[in-house]
């Protein structure tokens, strides 16, 4: 790398995603995985992505997948060609090695993990300035699912917090849409503002939607999801996601004509 490239690095990924070098920087993060399995692909010549940055967070995390008992559930795969390209054997190889130490070991399901949680993501949503607001949607249909999201930095009114629908989680119970509509219309929709480090946690079938970036600033956030086993996400399909999109835009517009602290919403 020339000179002064790591100092420009830095200072890309803190304007990025402020707060993630000191917070959730990949010696932090990798080990959050375990005891999912973990195939870990990087060129051990790669003048961009130097495997030498790999040593701090493969140590971290083989330490915590040793904790949880599950060593074998984490590899490391280098690369001795350097390429700009992945080639055909090693895009055939990285293939292989997803299905072998992924696939074939999240399909074995044995008593001990049948009708617990797992986290089902782990991901760094990043919402730039003048990001637009989201459609309505929810996160898992099935199960009893939770989203835990972890703000970086302060969020404001006006970065676009995470909006809320409660109650609207009764809708998909058997004999719950009136109760949800009770609920709905009693509380309205709420965007709490966050401290950095604040867990904004609620359940994966809640109707809500991330509102846009009106500041100058970027809002990185740590989005965790639990989900049982038995219940993979999305669990849903296109017609039951179009209808919730546009069952809660009508819902934010309709309570918007009569209560005036809401913003507009777009059908």
């Amino acid at each position: 790398m020339m000179w002064g490239g790591l100092q420009v690095v830095e200072a890309v990924w803190r304007r990025i995603a402020p707060g993630l070098l000191e917070y959730m920087d990949a010696a932090d993060s990798l080990p959050l995985m375990a005891p999912r399995p973990m195939l870990i692909l990087n060129g051990e010549t790669d003048g961009r992505c130097w495997i030498e940055g790999l040593e701090e967070p493969l140590r971290n995390a083989t330490q915590a997948y040793k904790l949880c008992g599950v060593e074998d559930r984490i590899k490391l795969q280098g690369e001795s060609a350097a390429r700009k390209t992945a080639s055909t054997r090693e895009a055939f190889c990285a293939k292989q090695g997803f299905r072998e130490v992924l696939m074939d070991r999240l399909a074995a399901k044995d008593e001990q993990t049948q009708g617990q949680f797992y986290r089902s993501e782990q991901q760094l949503l990043v919402s730039w300035p003048g990001s637009e607001t989201q459609q309505v949607h929810i996160d898992n249909l099935e199960g009893h699912g939770l989203t835990l999201i972890v703000p970086l930095v302060d969020v404001r009114a006006d970065m676009g917090p995470t909006q809320l629908l409660p109650g609207t989680y009764h809708i998909h119970k058997s004999g719950g849409l009136l109760r949800a509509l009770a609920e709905w219309w009693n509380v309205g929709a709420i965007a709490p503002t966050l401290t950095a480090g604040d867990a904004l946690i609620y359940d994966a079938r809640m109707w809500h939607q991330g509102l846009g970036n009106q500041s100058e600033v970027s809002r990185p956030v740590l989005v965790f999801r639990y989900d049982e086993v038995a219940h993979i996400p999305p669990g849903q399909g296109f017609g039951t996601s179009s209808a919730i999109m546009y069952g809660g835009s009508f819902l934010l517009f309709l309570r918007h004509l009569i209560v005036t602290d809401l913003p507009p919403q777009k059908l």
